[in-house]
């Protein structure tokens, strides 16, 4: 077992429509807001906020304003990438909304975030540009065959 299933394994955090009255019939599409690897994804990162939490003698549920921050600054210490810390982001906002809690994404939270994601940034790899006469040259291969049907 890896740690993050260690982690996920000591947290078990409730589906959304299992926090919220959901009428039957909207039950299933309720699930579906969220794909399966998004709602593993997302318990993984609320698990790991727990985690931290707890190492520090803090609640995660609700978030204690500041401590997102806080917790953002500390992954990113760890060399986490900065898009991951994006989508934890998205899991701590979503399980908050759910559980009807404030939202912890405050100015200082934001702050955070877009000082992480200038400073660590993201890789681009630049390509060039398709250009008209390489397009022609696309458009010029492909085999027309008249409009017609084939039977």
């Amino acid at each position: 077992m890896n740690k993050t299933q260690s982690l996920t394994s000591q947290v078990e955090l409730p589906a959304v429509s299992e926090l919220i009255a959901v009428p039957d019939l909207a039950r299933q599409f309720v699930r579906a807001e969220k794909s399966e690897n998004t709602r593993r994804a997302y318990k993984c990162d609320n698990a790991i906020l727990a985690q931290w939490c707890s190492e520090r003698g803090l609640r995660a549920f609700p978030l204690a304003p500041g401590k997102l921050a806080e917790f953002l600054a500390s992954q990113a210490h760890t060399g986490i990438k900065a898009m991951t810390l994006v989508r934890r982001v998205a899991a701590i906002r979503h399980i908050h909304r759910a559980l009807g809690l404030s939202d912890p994404f405050d100015q200082v939270a934001r702050s955070t975030l877009a000082g992480i994601r200038n400073k660590l940034g993201v890789k681009v790899n630049p390509h060039n540009p398709l250009i008209a006469a390489d397009l022609i040259k696309i458009i010029e291969a492909i085999p027309f065959d008249g409009g017609k049907e084939n039977d």
